[in-house]
């Protein structure tokens, strides 16, 4: 797994083999994506302040990343079915 040190280098959580969304974000989504990586960040920076220590912080990111995932699936879902006219 990547270093959450690095802010260069791509974090993978387990069983995430492909992105969720390639290329840029769309408009609909922007608010939300924007939203919960500052939610990350914020998350690691007060974890690395507590003293917690690097393995349990990716851990932590992994399973909101997880959770994440599934909201934003679903609402890529809602997206390609309003815009299939569905």
């Amino acid at each position: 797994m990547a270093s959450l040190s690095d802010p260069s280098s791509p974090s993978s959580s387990a069983g995430a083999s492909e992105p969720l969304i390639t290329g840029p974000v769309p408009p609909e989504l922007q608010e939300s994506v924007a939203r919960h990586q500052a939610h990350l960040l914020a998350l690691v920076e007060s974890l690395r302040a507590a003293g917690v220590g690097e393995e349990i912080i990716e851990a932590s990111v992994a399973q909101l990343l997880d959770s994440y995932r599934s909201e934003l699936t679903a609402a890529i879902r809602a997206l390609v079915r309003e815009r299939s006219g569905d």
